[in-house]
């Protein structure tokens, strides 16, 4: 359970971080969205996306609320086509983000995941079965899993990008009790026969990042809280990609130099 490391000063970012990412650690960068200068630009990606898809008063009064609270103000339709829109703009946007990201930690030479995920993970009674189709992405997982089941390389370091006030109950959950294990799996979720401990959970802020080996074995808490998880993720190879053929590799990552 020690495996959980914080952060504070942004001048002490070293290649000790990723070295601790690959012992297993847990680190959160906090506000580092921020400290990089794309906070205000993935904000403004989510804002757009709602006025485009519902309207100006729809948008001025999820900012007033706070996004925590989009889906008091959007109906499901409504959030499925914000939700696609936003996936759509990201997705060229992203790997950029992740290029500053590994920079400011020393990174100079490292693939880049093209696949960036936004996930609006809403609160357990307003969940829709027509959210079942985003699984992952407004629909919650159920199980934990392993990044390996899913065509994820083995030495992926994933980043997990709070957008909004993110709390232990509806946020990202890890078991570090099995670190460094391969688990059974039924081709997603790790076989519910297997122990892997209590999960620990993250109360963070708009802006910090969480950054964790993808073979932990992690999942996403059941949102018994009133607020919507706006989160955005995605991934980084130190080294070529492996684990995954090489279609995958030249589809979904791509070398920075």
């Amino acid at each position: 359970m020690g495996r959980s490391k914080r952060i504070i000063n942004v001048n002490t970012y070293t290649m000790s971080i990723i070295d601790n990412v690959l012992d297993g650690q847990v680190v959160i960068l906090p506000q580092h969205l921020q400290q990089i200068n794309h906070f205000q630009r993935l904000t403004k990606i989510i804002f757009t996306s709602i006025q485009r898809k519902c309207g100006v008063d729809i948008r001025n009064k999820v900012e007033e609320m706070g996004i925590e609270y989009i889906h008091t103000v959007l109906n499901s339709k409504q959030l499925i086509a914000v939700y696609n829109q936003v996936r759509g703009r990201i997705k060229s946007y992203l790997p950029t983000v992740m290029i500053d990201i590994a920079h400011s930690l020393g990174l100079q030479n490292f693939y880049v995941h093209q696949n960036s995920l936004a996930r609006f993970i809403v609160p357990l009674e307003y969940l829709d079965d027509s959210f079942k189709g985003l699984m992952g992405r407004l629909y919650p997982y159920k199980g934990a899993h392993q990044d390996s089941s899913q065509q994820v390389p083995l030495n992926a370091i994933n980043f997990w990008i709070a957008i909004g006030q993110i709390k232990k109950d509806n946020g990202l959950e890890i078991y570090p009790d099995v670190w460094g294990s391969t688990l059974p799996h039924d081709g997603l979720d790790i076989s519910k026969d297997v122990d892997i401990g209590e999960p620990v959970g993250y109360d963070l802020d708009p802006g910090d990042i969480i950054v964790f080996h993808s073979n932990h074995a992690h999942g996403s808490a059941q949102n018994i809280t009133d607020q919507t998880r706006v989160a955005l993720t995605s991934r980084i190879c130190i080294d070529k990609p492996t684990g995954i053929n090489k279609k995958a590799i030249q589809r979904m990552w791509k070398e920075h130099v």
